[in-house]
């Protein structure tokens, strides 16, 4: 049993010389969970506990829930591409590894200069690793990892998913897990993800297969705004997304939460110059730049006409809209009447019926109108 435990922490050999598999660490796992911190003499300065908090290797955790499901009849782990089972260390909530889920109300995790980002609750974790982004590790509550276990399988049977090194599951008690991020965190699961490089609007330009229609959030300064907007973006087809320098991180954690995890679907682009960057979208790649205004000479969405050029719908900043620059930048303006003394609305309400009239508007099929009998054969 001692040289199980030193498996568990040195991924050491079993006292016939063969290696340790995952199937016996599991055994061992859960013959030990929900113990106590241990000292074991032949480790010194080393803590022994499945319990408390360990972080799992995905054969492992496979293993456990196998072990479950089979009433204590432990089955292989099947096969899959990440590499073999590596040791599971077994430490302490202290571990530096922990340090991007540390106290994330009073740091600050959302910056764009960090290499990563937090995603929590079971849907946004699930669909981080079911994407194409990678995932450095997971934190998941005590009872739970069983479920983070069967998504990193499925995901590694997916031949989209590319995961070369396992991802560690750390698990912790409830308690643990709020002395951790720094408040009582209900939503079981946790993990960190490695930030994507972001595209350039010159990158956009070389697409050779450019989207039917590209969301530009510009100036947008609320999190839950953002998120509701790539939110309705994916939903309604729109899967490229251009944000400026003034608009609040896309991978925020309230950004992520509110798009339901929708973020990790999109590919972002970043502008420096979004006036220049759009003009020169328009003028070199062909892309026709939408600016929503509240302004009565522009179009009103219904009158808008579709034709063979992509669209930017370009979107501004919750209080003063989109500036003066980009609205002359762009290639046609449209605006969204309202009634009733009512002069604006949410801007991501606002983004979800724009996208939904350009959509209708692509699929509608020509009609006895003026745009119509444009599009006959002259005689």
């Amino acid at each position: 049993m001692i040289s199980l435990k030193r498996a568990c922490v040195h991924g050491e050999h079993s006292p016939s010389g063969r290696p340790l598999d995952a199937v016996a660490i599991a055994r061992h796992t859960k013959a030990c969970q929900g113990a106590k911190f241990v000292r074991e003499q032949s480790l010194p300065g080393r803590q022994v506990c499945q319990g408390a908090f360990a972080p799992l290797r995905l054969p492992v955790a496979r293993a456990l829930v196998e072990l479950d499901a089979s009433n204590s009849t432990v089955k292989p782990p099947s096969r899959q591409r990440a590499s073999e089972p590596l040791k599971t260390i077994l430490t302490d909530a202290s571990d530096p590894r922990l340090d991007p889920f540390r106290n994330l109300q009073t740091q600050s995790r959302s910056s764009k200069t960090t290499d990563c980002f937090i995603a929590e609750g079971k849907w946004c974790v699930q669909r981080l690793i079911q994407s194409s982004l990678t995932v450095r590790s997971v934190v998941v509550q005590q009872g739970q990892q069983e479920s983070v276990a069967e998504w990193l399988n499925q995901s590694d049977q997916d031949a989209n998913v590319s995961r070369d090194v396992p991802v560690t599951v750390f698990v912790l008690s409830k308690t643990e897990i709020y002395k951790l991020v720094g408040f009582d965190f209900h939503r079981g699961v946790i993990a960190c993800g490695e930030r994507p490089t972001p595209g350039s609007p010159i990158d956009l330009g070389k697409l050779p297969n450019k989207p039917p229609v590209i969301l530009a959030a510009l100036g947008i300064s609320d999190r839950e705004n953002l998120g509701s907007m790539i939110r309705t973006a994916s939903a309604l087809g729109a899967d490229h997304v251009l944000v400026d320098q003034r608009t609040i991180d896309p991978y925020a954690r309230r950004v992520i939460r509110t798009s339901m995890a929708t973020i990790f679907q999109q590919t972002v682009y970043v502008t420096d110059a979004a006036a220049s960057d759009l003009g020169s979208l328009a003028s070199d790649s062909g892309f026709r730049t939408v600016a929503t205004t509240l302004q009565p000479n522009a179009t009103p969405i219904e009158k808008f006409q579709i034709d063979h050029r992509p669209i930017i719908l370009m979107m501004g900043n919750e209080a003063d809209g989109l500036s003066k620059s980009l609205q002359g930048c762009a290639t046609d303006r449209v605006t969204l009447p309202m009634s009733g003394g009512t002069d604006s609305l949410n801007v991501s309400i606002a983004t979800a019926i724009f996208l939904y009239e350009i959509n209708r508007l692509r699929k509608e099929p020509p009609s006895s109108s003026e745009n119509y009998k444009a599009l006959l054969p002259s005689r």
